[in-house]
């Protein structure tokens, strides 16, 4: 059920993501992309897109506190396209103010992207039909907790179109380059406000 929006039910609290302390890696604590494909997971309910792309689960101090990090690494030259979908997202927050926030470690001078949309509701989500997206150049080699806040209208509301919480990096991005992630969240505000601590029994 990786894919899928599921055991929230009975937990309310205001980070809207799943794993996105990246603590869980039931797929292994590092994974490497044979295809290029929307539905390559990686830690638990991340996707990155690109063949040969691979991610390591790592661990590091940020703002006094030990956590777990998603280090990505690329296979070639395309970046980085990571994401997670929202599942039926457009139906439960269409209408909504909704911010999403991260803390990046920038390795290579390109900007990262930080971005909210709905899918196009097809089988791959390949198209995306709102996207607020930010443009950010946050010091390299630093940890910087980056954000985006939209209003999310989507004028076709339905159960099959999802919520995408995306990070990108694009450009002039080496073969070997990385980029590390960590504390991702996305909740019903119009400003980020302090991590949650999630409780490790629904990191599904």
């Amino acid at each position: 059920h990786d894919m899928d929006y599921v055991g929230r039910s009975e937990y309310v609290g205001k980070n809207i993501l799943i794993n996105g302390d990246f603590s869980r890696a039931d797929y292994g604590t590092t994974v490497t992309n044979t295809t290029s494909s929307y539905n390559n997971i990686m830690l638990n309910r991340w996707v990155m897109y690109y063949n040969g792309d691979s991610v390591t689960q790592g661990t590091d101090t940020i703002r006094g506190k030990l956590c777990y990090t998603f280090d990505a690494t690329t296979g070639g030259t395309d970046g980085f396209f990571i994401k997670q979908k929202v599942e039926n997202g457009s139906y439960r927050f269409s209408g909504d103010t909704l911010t999403g926030s991260i803390d990046v470690y920038r390795t290579i001078d390109e900007p990262i992207r930080i971005a909210l949309g709905f899918s196009n509701g097809t089988s791959t989500n390949s198209g995306y039909e709102q996207m607020d997206e930010v443009i950010c150049e946050p010091p390299l080699f630093e940890w910087t907790r980056i954000y985006v806040t939209a209003k999310m209208n989507d004028p076709y509301v339905s159960l099959t179109r999802h919520l995408m919480f995306f990070i990108k990096q694009y450009g002039n991005v080496p073969s070997v380059s990385v980029l590390k992630l960590a504390n991702a969240q996305l909740e019903r505000n119009d400003r980020p406000t302090a991590v949650e601590d999630v409780p490790p029994a629904i990191q599904l």
